[in-house]
């Protein structure tokens, strides 16, 4: 994006000029838009800040601006950055309330910043600047949920996605994941004319295969995963990440990337998907305002023990405060707006280095008109992904399509700093390798005492809380920021065996299997410890074998857990072969389902051809976070002929 300021007192107006971010309507008077804005479009557009400085001065945020825009009343100043909006104005004072709101939701709450006197401007609001006087109004209100699509929903939808990736920029970087939403992604790039490069974990790996696959015009490129050995800059990051991203200390991932300015360089990200799926928060009809509220508090300060009781009651009082904003709306719809508008405020707090300062990010999922037709379609097809699969459709034909991960959380990018707050996570491992630094952030944040001292340090970290997977945090780490009122201090930190894999390798015996339903077509039996399986034309019906036991919803029974168990890594690579006895080519299925200790949590699927003799089936699928158990699932298609074939050895490493 583009910087820009504004002073009343000589009524002038000074902004960054960057090709393709910059937008001159006029001259004079002056009218600009900044961000990505596209003059063949009706406004409001893309994703921009219109400003316009004529007799008075108008700054119009949409509601899907995620540039924060600061200002100040007395004396009025307007601009894109927080602290030199404070320098200009003469403010110093920090609230005192910015460091425990920033611990306890993430960011600054509201239109508040951590500077006494300097406020933000909050989604599709309106500041005006007349005779030295600031007005703010809501002019571009959050689109609404609706019961059923409209008619024409999905020629509006095909449009407002092409209309996003029809950038200015020749070419994009797409972290690629092999996802549904990053098939889509490249693949309006590349209808958009654009040179794409997909950054994969390897050449080989399964996402290198499905872009070959789907995606033959695009470059590849490798971005490796971190070193066992990774060094932090702990303190550095501590005394100075609070002022480098505007008081968002939650989580340290949100720090600056490090990565130098280059205006050439346009990375597409992914935040939105969460809307897209409907899996941010989870709305239903006649919802009511115990549930909402419940619900939203859960999401806001996260389930975990480090919040006292007066921490709960102030975050409580501050998220009815967002609910009371929407009084026009029914519970279900107040919920989804207080998360959207929590959402952004965490935006603006990590913008100013991850958007403002450093290199360009596509976010076409917050295209204006993109994001409001995700949100104007009805909730539970967005949770089914209906919304995906009908462009995919479009593009791709109708045709069975399978990717590695279905779907994804609000910042899953390897090229990107994520932005989940997860104040209590570092806390939990920082305390084990600069406990007396963690003593002084408590401090600095006010954690109520009764909180620290629940979490005093031990020989055996609780690693399952901390997430040191994301590629390329951990790879930029190392990254040391300017300025410390903590001396420096470089921390070794080895990532622990509970992080590395669990690698099982489950031999090919007949008693690992089980079929499900329709045994009768089924003939297993064992020779030389091996299970030879045969399987009768099925004729139309259901015909699967499955590795471990138990229903398709169902976690396996005890006897196969220790080999069904999951390690402590991010993924599951999966290992094994079949030999086709018979001579027909075979289709099949093969589902890897994971699940925690009750139900599934997620099913991914892949297609095979077997051929006779040793096919070879690997697969790396990322590993959910509450999973526990596996299991392997094979639905056979042979509907009119016999197959016979053996089942070799699986690896299964976690």
């Amino acid at each position: 994006m583009s910087h820009f300021m504004y002073e009343a007192k000589t009524h002038t107006l000074d902004f960054e000029r960057r090709d393709g971010l910059t937008h001159v309507i006029s001259e004079t008077p002056l009218d600009v838009r900044l961000g990505h804005y596209d003059p063949s479009r009706e406004e409001p557009n893309g994703m921009n800040v219109a400003l316009r400085l004529d007799d008075a001065f108008t700054v119009d945020v949409p509601f899907n601006n995620l540039l924060p825009v600061y200002y100040s009343e007395a004396p009025v100043v307007v601009g894109s950055s927080l602290v030199d909006v404070a320098d200009r104005a003469g403010k110093s004072t920090e609230r005192q309330e910015s460091a425990s709101q920033m611990r306890h939701i993430g960011h600054i709450f509201g239109r508040d910043t951590r500077i006494e006197g300097v406020k933000r401007l909050a989604a599709g609001e309106r500041l005006t600047v007349q005779d030295g006087h600031v007005t703010i109004e809501t002019w571009d209100e959050l689109p609404r949920g609706a019961s059923k699509l409209r008619d024409d929903f999905t020629d509006t939808w095909l449009t407002a996605l092409r209309r996003a990736a029809a950038v200015p920029m020749a070419s994009v970087n797409i972290p690629f994941s092999g996802s549904a939403l990053d098939v889509l992604l490249a693949k309006l790039y590349l209808e958009a004319g654009k040179d794409v490069t997909l950054h994969v974990p390897d050449e080989k790996g399964n996402e290198a295969t499905l872009a070959r696959d789907l995606l033959a015009e695009a470059e590849l490129a490798v971005t490796p995963t971190p070193d066992e050995t990774i060094t932090l800059s702990l303190s550095r990051r501590m005394a100075s990440s609070y002022e480098a991203t505007d008081g968002n200390l939650s989580a340290y991932e949100s720090v600056p990337t490090g990565r130098d300015i280059d205006h050439g360089y346009a990375e597409v990200g992914k935040h939105g998907s969460d809307w897209l799926y409907g899996k941010h928060i989870f709305l239903k009809d006649n919802m009511d305002e115990h549930e909402a509220k419940q619900q939203l508090s859960r999401k806001a300060i996260r389930p975990f023990e480090g919040f006292g009781e007066g921490e709960r009651e102030q975050v409580e009082a501050m998220l009815d405060r967002l609910f009371d904003e929407e009084t026009d709306r029914d519970w279900s719809g107040r919920l989804e707006a207080a998360w959207f508008h929590l959402k952004v405020e965490h935006f603006h707090a990590y913008a100013r280095s991850g958007f403002v300062r450093e290199m360009t990010i596509l976010q076409p999922l917050f295209d204006r008109d993109v994001l409001r037709h995700i949100i104007e379609a009805p909730y539970e097809l967005r949770r089914q992904g209906h919304l995906v699969k009908v462009a995919l459709d479009a593009l791709f034909g109708e045709k069975p399509l399978h990717f590695i991960k279905e779907s994804f959380a609000w910042s899953d990018s390897p090229l990107l700093p994520t932005i989940i707050p997860a104040p209590l996570n570092w806390r939990l491992m920082l305390d084990h390798v600069v406990p007396g630094q963690v003593k002084q952030l408590n401090e600095r944040l006010g954690v109520e005492a009764g909180v620290s001292e629940r979490f005093k340090p031990s020989e055996t970290p609780e690693h399952g809380y901390v997430s040191l997977w994301n590629d390329w945090t951990a790879r930029n780490w190392t990254v040391q920021l300017d300025g410390s009122e903590i001396d420096p201090e470089q921390v070794e930190l080895v990532v622990p065996e509970s992080h590395k894999p669990r690698s099982v390798t489950v031999k090919p015996f007949i008693y690992h299997y089980f079929v499900p339903f329709n045994a009768d077509l089924f003939n297993l039996r064992e020779d030389q410890f091996v299970a030879n399986i045969e399987v009768l034309p099925l004729g139309g019906e259901n015909g699967y074998l499955q590795l471990f036991n138990q229903s398709f919803s169902a976690p396996p029974s005890s006897e196969f857990q220790k080999d069904a168990t999951l390690g402590s890594a991010p993924y599951i690579d999966l290992d094994g072969s079949i030999e086709l006895l018979s001579e027909n080519v075979t289709p099949i299925e093969l589902y890897v389902m994971q699940y925690d200790a009750k139900k599934n949590l997620k099913k991914t699927a892949f297609s095979h051809e077997l051929r006779p003799g040793v096919n070879e089936i690997r697969h790396r699928i990322p590993k959910e976070v509450e999973a526990k158990f596996v299991k392997l699932a094979f639905k056979f298609q042979n509907d009119q002929h016999t197959v016979q074939l053996k089942m070799g050895s699986w690896v299964i490493e976690s």
